[in-house]
């Protein structure tokens, strides 16, 4: 399977849960996972049919869970790559705006904002507080 061609290392037989022949579910990992902890590579190649595989099997796991967004290392997978939007409703967040359905490959976060704070969540970078959270711009170099 292309996916394991993706990962730094191949996915554990518990992370994927098949629902059909057409759509594939991964387990979204549990904070405390030390696969968590694992640093993300970058995508080195682009274009690829393991690369659209990958991003609309991502797809396919964060409209199952009515997420938001969902980065790849949180199915396992050591890429740099962050996935959100939608183009329906999200039931989760039903007075929210749509976004569309956005792919960042290897994203540069950049701080924005006025008020210099350490950390946002845990993350290790200095993130600028703009008004009750703190307003990161991010931007990808290269498309799917």
């Amino acid at each position: 399977m292309h996916r394991a061609a993706l990962s730094s290392g191949p996915i554990p037989r518990d992370v994927l849960r098949i629902q059909g022949p057409h759509m594939t579910i991964h387990t979204i990992l549990k904070m405390g996972d030390p696969r968590l902890l694992r640093v993300a590579q970058p995508v080195q190649e682009f274009g690829t049919d393991a690369l659209r595989t990958l991003v609309q099997d991502m797809f396919d796991t964060m409209r199952a869970v009515n997420g938001a967004g969902l980065a790849a290392p949180q199915i396992g997978v050591d890429l740099q790559l962050v996935i959100f939007g939608s183009q329906a409703r999200n039931p989760r967040y039903p007075d929210r705006p749509l976004v569309p359905p956005t792919v960042l490959l290897n994203p540069v976060i950049t701080p924005i904002g006025e008020q210099e704070e350490d950390g946002l969540g845990g993350l290790p970078f200095r993130a600028r507080a703009a008004g009750q959270g703190a307003a990161l711009g991010a931007h990808s170099l290269h498309g799917v």
